[in-house]
């Protein structure tokens, strides 16, 4: 009986340490093809596996299209195969991107973490901001190689109303 406490607590001891080895993920440590969820900490990147997405959010329902996938009314996704190819987000939000902004983060702040570029026009006359980066996370322009991006739509008062990350389609 002795023995096989001891080994109980040698098991449980590393089951520990080993799932205090694996590095969490903080607002600080996101790269812009992440969004996290500043209630309940999880982070979700592009390329994951639909069966990985649905192991932390539970199943999503479809659209009309069998297109896009909804976790949350706030979140909703699109999968080429099974690898998360897109994540939008909008309205009163938990979700939060790199530097932590998302709905209602200002231009000002949007421009203070990610830097200057042209704002442009979408046909319902909001303003798009789009950003893109390099797989090694690095910020280039729309005419270069990229390997995913990162869109801020801005209402009137230049505050996000709708935040989506993507790999290149």
């Amino acid at each position: 009986m002795k023995k096989l406490a001891i080994f109980v607590l040698i098991i449980t001891i590393s089951l520990i340490l080993i799932g205090c080895s694996e590095e969490a993920v903080t607002l600080e440590s996101m790269t812009p093809n992440m969004v996290y969820h500043s209630g309940n900490g999880y982070a979700i990147t592009l390329g994951m596996t639909k069966t990985a997405v649905d192991k932390l959010l539970g199943s999503p329902t479809r659209d009309e299209d069998n297109y896009f996938y909804r976790y949350t009314d706030d979140l909703t996704a699109t999968y080429r195969g099974n690898v998360l190819e897109s994540l939008s987000f909008s309205a009163s939000s938990p979700w939060l991107v790199k530097g932590g902004l998302g709905h209602g983060s200002t231009l000002d702040e949007i421009l203070a973490e990610y830097g200057e570029l042209e704002a442009t026009e979408t046909d319902s006359g909001s303003r798009l901001i789009s950003y893109y980066f390099t797989k090694d996370h690095k910020s280039v322009n729309a005419g270069s190689e990229w390997e995913y991006g990162l869109s801020f739509f801005l209402d009137d008062n230049n505050e996000a109303v709708y935040v989506l990350i993507n790999m290149k389609f």
